[in-house]
């Protein structure tokens, strides 16, 4: 009888043991994943956080306006429709060319570049020993459109085109014959129209150039046509009033148009460099997850042992 208590109460210990170690464990296991989750939602909410800051810088204004010049050379000629004056090829010569721009990116693919161009466009003649120069200087108001096609690499070619207004700015029409006649006068309204209106297109190679870690120069190189469209014999030319100096009277016929085969290097510089970087706005501190203490187990009161039974007849017997 005595055996048998003892085992049930070694039971007993053993059942209440189990179930306080099992109670320990479930109790870690929601603590440590209550944990985990904390510090994933922690990190989400970061990256949202940089994404959001990197968003907000890419999308502003001057991150998609670029400034530069194009300094380059022209070469122009006369395009006549009376066949009796195409015949005169021009001669080739260069002239310098100038231009201030400003490209906006309206996709990253996709860019207008207004600008203001110097330059100057005519026609040089040499034939049986008569020279003949043409020359008139121009300011060209150009608003083409550029589309660069995307690449892994630092190097981008685009195609480019648009109208061109061109407004005279001053010149001169020189000719002689020989050393004997020699004549030179400054282009007027009377030997030339006051504007111009034109096509410009062509193509080019875009690289980007970093200068420190926060400047970047867009180096590039481009060719391209200017295509007259206007005639360029003035009015006065036109109803015969004006005066000529080698001959009694102007017999003009057709038209004349300015074209010209320009090639040109540009350096542009985002505006975004010069703006201040915005700082991402630091994550909220994360809390730190409280640990459970480990309960102890609970202690079971020692069972008194049990006195053993005895009957009358064991009690006087001894």
């Amino acid at each position: 009888m005595v055996k048998m208590n003892k085992v049930i109460c070694l039971i007993t210990c053993f059942s209440f043991a189990v179930f306080a170690q099992s109670e320990i464990e479930n109790t870690e296991v929601p603590a440590q994943s209550e944990t985990e989750n904390t510090e994933v939602a922690a990190q989400s909410e970061t990256e949202n956080t940089e994404v959001v800051a990197q968003s907000e810088t890419g999308n502003t204004f001057l991150d998609r306006i670029n400034i530069g010049i194009k300094l380059g050379v022209n070469f122009p000629s006369i395009v006549y429709s009376s066949k009796r004056l195409d015949d005169y090829q021009s001669s080739t010569y260069a002239t310098g060319l100038f231009e201030l721009f400003g490209e906006y990116s309206i996709i990253p693919s996709l860019s207008v570049l207004p600008g203001i161009k110097y330059t100057t466009r005519g026609q040089h003649l040499d034939v049986f020993g008569f020279k003949y120069e043409y020359n008139v200087k121009f300011i060209e108001l150009t608003l083409p459109v550029a589309y660069t096609f995307p690449t892994t690499i630092d190097i981008s070619p685009y195609v480019i085109g648009g109208p061109v207004i061109g407004i005279v700015c001053g010149g001169d029409i020189r000719y002689s014959e020989g050393d004997r006649i020699s004549h030179k006068i400054k282009l007027n309204k009377s030997n030339s129209s006051s504007s111009d209106f034109g096509l410009y297109f062509g193509s080019g190679l875009k690289y980007n150039l970093p200068i420190n870690e926060r400047f970047l120069m867009i180096l590039g190189f481009e060719a391209g046509y200017h295509l007259g469209l206007t005639n360029k014999y003035s009015d006065k030319e036109h109803n015969k009033t004006a005066k000529a100096l080698n001959a009694d009277d102007y017999n003009i016929e057709g038209t004349r148009k300015h074209r010209g085969l320009e090639l040109g290097i540009t350096f542009a510089l985002p505006l975004a460099s010069f703006k201040k970087l915005k700082q991402p706005e630091p994550p909220p501190p994360v809390p730190e997850p409280e640990l459970l203490q480990e309960s102890e187990p609970e202690q079971l009161p020692e069972s008194e042992p049990e006195k053993p039974n005895h009957t009358v007849d064991e009690i006087t017997n001894q």
